[in-house]
């Protein structure tokens, strides 16, 4: 199997997508605000951020199944819940922020090619491998 490399342009739009992503927890800190109303707001903003560009695209686009309709929606439930549960942990001053943030991103890391595999049937190369032993360590290297 060929699979492409990232370019330059691709590590550009992942770099921008992970720093909105690690921007709010740590701007909610930074404001003293509690973790309910930082994932309420951020949540809220989500959607509007979100649904405002993707409406643009979907008219463009076949509608999906209704089966995939609801299996997006019950993942999007679990994110959202994802979301609620990482503010109130990064809002609490007894959570190391940035440890904890830099392990979530580890373990999204480690869970994406298993979730590919098991979903799409998708190989895993000997870079994949070596990055998931990688990712683990990291992780057991952060906890200690």
């Amino acid at each position: 199997m060929n699979i492409p490399a990232l370019t330059p342009t691709l590590i550009l739009w992942a770099s921008g997508i992970a720093s909105a992503y690690a921007l709010w927890s740590i701007v909610g800190k930074y404001l003293g605000v509690s973790g309910a109303w930082v994932a309420l707001i951020v949540l809220a903003g989500s959607l509007v951020g979100g649904m405002g560009v993707a409406l643009l695209d979907t008219q463009r686009q076949p509608a999906p199944p209704v089966i995939a309709i609801v299996v997006l929606l019950v993942v999007g439930c679990l994110n959202g819940a994802a979301v609620y549960f990482q503010a109130m942990k990064v809002s609490d001053i007894l959570v190391p922020t940035v440890s904890f943030i830099v392990t979530i991103i580890i373990v999204m890391l480690v869970m994406t090619p298993v979730y590919d595999f098991a979903l799409n049937g998708a190989t895993l190369t000997g870079k994949h491998l070596l990055g998931l032993i990688l990712a683990i360590a990291t992780v057991l290297v952060l906890a200690s």
